[in-house]
């Protein structure tokens, strides 16, 4: 066997296999036979001029209001008291340096605790994991974003605990990225997906927060669940109406992230979160 594979690459049998495939390929590609968005089809770009989310300053002031208000009513005692019960505890924090990972190591340090006083876990590789370890009692508490969070509860295998916002109530869980190189080469693409974004965020502003008929169908479609499960979180989830990148969350971030030694140097968070491209 391994003779043969010598004497194939000594006589340009493999090569030749490869021209020939990249031949018919790109000759199929020619005529239309094989097509390709972007290159040979749908090659139009998107035009006219990008909407704007504008968010007035009223609404900016009612978030800011709800945000201190849950501030204010959290008894931060209570809080580092139950987190304490934490100790000897098997946790499961998904993936290294993710943000249930963040939120996880957060509350140990809320607690006075180390990873070192509970057993620290990465098994979940998705959000659809997280009901297998609980229902085969494989971990004792675990970081699950919604909607799977109300699946898990309505289902009577975990019940949900806290959240960023009782923990890390700085924490800026969504933002929109790209990098300079990908807006300068495919600025259409840019347009248009922002453009859906404001689309879909103007329908949330309009519900204030609250699931719309339409919402609740595309959520449905996308995450395979049932809408009762949707309905049950209250809300849709991550849902702000700032309208902003928060620099000095996302700094506190990547210090988390070189805590972690995820990140080697540490960028300059104020120029990644300009918004030129807006």
């Amino acid at each position: 066997m391994t003779s043969g594979l010598l004497r194939g690459i000594e006589d340009g049998w493999f090569t030749s296999l490869i021209a020939d495939s990249a031949f018919t390929y790109q000759t199929a590609l020619e005529k239309g036979d094989k097509q390709v968005v972007g290159v040979n089809t749908h090659t139009s770009t998107v035009s006219g001029e990008l909407e704007i989310l504008r968010v007035s300053h009223e609404v900016e002031l009612e978030q800011r209001a709800v945000l201190a208000a849950r501030r204010a009513a959290r008894d931060d005692v209570v809080v580092r008291r139950t987190l304490a019960d934490l100790r000897g505890r098997s946790i499961d924090a998904a993936a290294q340096g993710n943000p249930i990972d963040l939120l996880i190591r957060y509350a140990l340090r809320e607690a006075k605790l180390t990873p070192d006083d509970v057993t620290l876990s990465y098994k979940v590789r998705s959000p659809s994991d997280v009901p297998y370890l609980f229902r085969e009692r494989q971990v004792e508490l675990a970081g699950v974003s919604e909607p799977t969070a109300t699946f898990i509860a309505r289902r009577g295998l975990a019940t949900k605990w806290i959240g960023y916002s009782d923990v890390v109530p700085w924490y800026q869980d969504i933002f929109l990225a790209a990098s300079d190189d990908f807006v300068r080469r495919r600025p259409d693409e840019v347009k248009a997906l922002v453009r859906a974004c404001l689309r879909a965020t103007n329908a949330f502003d309009a519900s204030r927060g609250a699931w719309s008929p339409a919402g609740l169908a595309t959520a449905a479609k996308w995450t395979k669940l049932d809408k009762e499960d949707l309905k049950a979180t209250g809300h849709l989830p991550y849902w702000s109406l700032t309208g902003k990148v928060d620099a000095d969350a996302l700094a506190r971030v990547q210090d988390f992230w070189a805590e972690r030694r995820l990140v080697r140097d540490p960028a300059d968070i104020r120029v990644l979160a300009g918004q030129q491209a807006v």
